[in-house]
């Protein structure tokens, strides 16, 4: 809905005149566009995630945590072994990591945060996909960096 040019911009104390009533909000362009683009970008709702990872042709995965999950896929894939895939992620930080990594231990490669992945982290990540069908979205994680088992 067009303005008369009448009132300011309700989102920002920026002298701005709206131009459109949007929801109920007189809004000026700028604020508008900006709202805009958020709605057609889902928010990243996972603040840290705990990722499961592997590689092409690798019988195992890394199990992890990061608050800044495509930095840490982009170093994973830097290694000799290829691009890294994130099978699943799950919200949590260390603590979260800690558990995991004591949950399957008897897989855990010694000394490493690799696992083999067994049949109890195999479920375990059908678990989480049932539990968060939209972890991709949630953790920020775009197709690109998503792998199957």
């Amino acid at each position: 809905m067009q303005m008369t040019g009448i009132g300011y911009c309700a989102i920002r104390k920026c002298d701005r005149r709206a131009t459109e009533v949007v929801a109920g909000i007189a809004l000026c362009r700028q604020d508008r566009e900006l709202l805009e683009h958020g709605l057609k970008t889902p928010p990243k709702l996972f603040r840290e995630v705990v990722y499961y990872v592997t590689w092409p042709g690798a019988d195992y995965l890394k199990i992890g945590t990061s608050s800044a999950i495509i930095p840490r896929l982009r170093a994973l894939s830097s290694t000799a072994r290829g691009r890294a895939c994130m099978l699943v992620g799950e919200p949590g930080s260390f603590s979260v990591e800690r558990k995991r990594h004591r949950e399957f231990k008897m897989s855990r490669r010694l000394g490493t945060e690799l696992f083999q992945l067994s049949p109890q982290i195999t479920e375990h990540i059908d678990r989480l996909r049932s539990a968060w069908p939209t972890w991709a979205e949630l953790a920020g994680v775009g197709p690109e960096w998503q792998g199957g088992q």
